[in-house]
This record gives structure tokens, sequence and C-alpha cells, in this order.
């Protein structure tokens, strides 16, 4: 059950401008309260990506470093040319 979502005004509202600003690449944060839908809606749009698009989910606390984000994002990078990165 934990999967349910019960779609309301404000979920298929704040997904659809997601889906639009996702559609022609532009970089996207869904903000709100607790409990409003923000994971069910980011993870229902990253199920319908196109294969030529990947995305990595990476968790937030309040332990979270700068360094401890570099090191997650670069260990799922693989280092092409000098500033250059492509996915592992």
């Amino acid at each position: 059950f934990f999967k349910i979502m019960v779609p309301t005004v404000d979920t298929v509202r704040n997904k659809f401008v997601a889906q639009s600003l996702v559609r022609v690449f532009q970089n996207t944060l869904v903000v709100g309260n607790v409990g409003v839908g923000k994971t069910m809606i980011v993870q229902s749009l990253l199920d319908t990506l196109p294969a030529d698009r990947s995305y990595m989910v990476i968790n937030f606390s309040a332990q979270t470093s700068s360094n401890s984000l570099q090191n997650t994002i670069e260990g799922k990078l693989e280092k092409r040319t000098k500033g250059v990165y492509a996915p592992s």
C-alpha cells in the first residue's frame, strides 16, 4: 500500500509542471511540506523518462556535507578526459 497515490489537484498540477520542465531539459526542484507527494511525483516522472535520459537519486540528511555529496556523484561517474565525466 505504500505505493498507492491518490491524485489531488495539487499533485496533478505539480507533476504537469515538472514534466513540462524536464521535457525541455530544464533543471527542476520540487519543494513542499511533508506528505504532499513530492517523492511520488518525482518517482513517477523518472519512471516515464525516455531511454536516452538518465538520472541519479541522492538522499540528503542533516549529516550530508558538500564533500560527501561530491564523492557520491563522482563515485557514479567515470572521468573520460580532463573535466569530462560520463555515467559509469
